[in-house]
């Protein structure tokens, strides 16, 4: 077929017109360098400010390559990571004009088909928009809603009151056509400051549920900001659909300062640079009491909840969520962060090495209802700090805890506290610890002679003899035990050292040298009844190659 020639501007008319988006949140992905996410697998192009900027504030592994970050900043003072080849490649930004990011927002009334009213003790007044209802109510009001609403601008809850936003009916917020842009991309959707209080309900989670829908609209912002000590509580019946920041450290809600409480709600399928869920900084909080936080996925980290405050998670599960990289953790808890993890589930997140990290001077408080489940471990630095509350209930001796150690624990340091000696005693049942590196090896630990309340590392002596558990052989073929092993009274003694090193605590590193041992005395057995014969199938070095040999 013979080449045909299309004039330029035809081809600069048919790309343009290739590439505009449709639907919600259209115009703000037109006016930003970056496009909304359309395909999982590929990270957006960023801007080149972005592209020339630093890493993220944030503690990286010790074996990061990237640039060592400002061990005080803070989430929204990081600055973005220069780009790298698997973060992909997005088409370009299109030539066709976009609206000014400082227009004026269309009528948020006129994109709406739902409603909006002030419930006051017995009065109902409607309104025609939701961020006009926001201005109007006063401190202990509720704004009940129902049906699909769009905002134009952000809303914003100040002024130390405290609002309750509930849906008498299915209801879900989206942004506005022509939602204002900061940076080139979507602003939040919610802002909350000054000690101010919002509440987001279902009056019957049964028939109606309330939806922050952000339909992956990139953004720079959380979909809800908490600054000036205030508190955000997502009960049950509600959820935030659909965050994404494709180059920030946030996603769904970032707690500047305040308290987040989840009780009930679900954060679920976001998108973010990393902590894809909840950011929380120093002095402030995360209580996850009941919910969900699922089907998320990061790409720089593995981190979905990021803490540099405080986080306590008595309920609720944080699964199924996922990542491009597995060196993190999927709570991951920073030098003077902590969280208490008391009960709820942590597990089955996919593509992850570890469910908790917890970096030097961070702190982990485990109590009797806490489940890791799945692949889900604890990566715990030295210099951190893991404590048991109660007895572990929701783990077994067959199903234990996972603690691997990362960094240089020296010999007899301590691994965990716990309250008493019998919850220490019922938490070494349950209590699997390995050294980090590859491959992982066991670290062997009990319960301290001096002070029954600690778990500590074995000293250098037990940790001697157990090394010829983990190493049995003297040579490189299997045949011959080392020497230590081979006395008349060896296995015997090693074994009364195993019983006394774990003070009677039935244990998982317990049986396994047990096991170990058994093991080691059936193939001493072996050996000697079948020591010519197996000698005789060894080849020399000269007779390889020798087809008679």
């Amino acid at each position: 077929m013979p080449n045909s020639r299309i004039a330029p501007t035809t081809l600069r008319a048919l790309l343009a017109a290739s590439l505009v988006l449709s639907g919600p949140g259209a115009g703000a992905a037109l006016t930003s360098p970056a496009l909304a996410f359309a395909d999982e697998k590929s990270a957006p192009e960023h801007s080149e400010s972005e592209a020339s900027a630093t890493a993220p504030a944030e503690n990286e592994p010790a074996d990061s390559t990237e640039p060592a970050p400002a061990e005080d900043a803070s989430a929204e003072t990081a600055t973005v990571p220069a780009e790298d080849a698997s973060a992909g490649t997005a088409a370009p930004a299109p030539a066709a004009s976009a609206p000014a990011e400082d227009a004026e927002p269309t009528s948020e009334a006129d994109a709406s088909a739902g409603t909006v009213a002030i419930v006051r003790g017995g009065d109902r007044t409607e309104y025609g928009s939701l961020t006009e209802a926001a201005r109007a109510a006063q401190d202990g009001d509720a704004i009940e809603v129902s049906g699909a609403l769009s905002i134009s601008e952000p809303v914003t809850v100040d002024a130390s009151r405290s609002i309750t936003l509930r849906a008498t009916a299915d209801t879900t917020i989206t942004r506005a056509e022509q939602f204002p842009q900061e940076g080139g991309k979507a602003a939040g959707m919610f802002r909350l400051s000054d000690g101010a209080s919002l509440t987001l309900e279902a009056a019957d989670p049964s028939s109606g549920k309330l939806v922050i829908d952000s339909e992956r609209t990139d953004s720079n912002d959380a979909v809800v900001t908490l600054r000036g000590q205030s508190t955000f509580t997502m009960r049950a019946g509600t959820a935030i659909e659909g965050a994404q920041c494709s180059w920030k450290p946030w996603g769904a809600v970032y707690v500047r300062e305040g308290t987040f409480v989840l009780d009930g709600g679900e954060i679920r399928n976001g998108f973010a640079m990393r902590n894809a869920a909840v950011a929380v900084e120093r002095g402030s909080t995360f209580e996850m009491r009941a919910g969900a936080i699922t089907g998320n996925r990061t790409s720089y980290s593995e981190s979905i909840v990021w803490t540099k405050g405080t986080v306590r998670m008595s309920g609720g599960s944080i699964a199924g969520n996922s990542s491009n990289v597995s060196s993190d953790g999927v709570v991951h808890v920073l030098e003077g962060g902590a969280l208490s993890f008391t009960g709820g589930t942590i597990g089955n997140n996919p593509n992850n090495t570890f469910g908790v990290r917890v970096d030097a001077r961070g702190s982990l408080e485990l109590g009797g209802q806490a489940r890791f489940e799945g692949t889900d471990r604890v990566s715990l630095a030295q210099g951190a700090a893991l404590s048991f509350a109660s007895a572990p209930e929701a783990h077994t001796t067959d199903d234990p805890i996972e603690v691997v150690l990362a960094g240089e624990w020296p010999a007899g340091g301590v691994v965990a506290t716990a309250s008493s000696p019998e919850v220490a005693h019922a938490a070494l049942e349950c209590l699997s610890v390995r050294r980090a590196g590859t491959p992982e090896k066991t670290a062997s630990v009990g319960l301290d002679a001096a002070d029954q309340r600690r778990i500590t590392l074995a000293s250098a002596d037990v940790a001697a003899l157990f090394d010829l558990l983990d190493n049995p052989f003297s040579d490189n073929l299997g045949l011959r035990l080392r020497d230590e092993l081979t006395g008349p009274d060896a296995l015997d003694d090693l074994r009364a050292t195993v019983k006394e090193h774990f003070a009677g605590v039935d244990t998982p590193e317990k049986r396994v040298r047990l096991q170990q041992i058994e093991d080691i005395e059936h193939y001493a057995a072996y050996l000697d009844a079948h020591r010519d014969e197996l000698a005789d199938t060894v080849r020399e070095l000269s007779q390889l190659g020798d087809p008679w040999a």
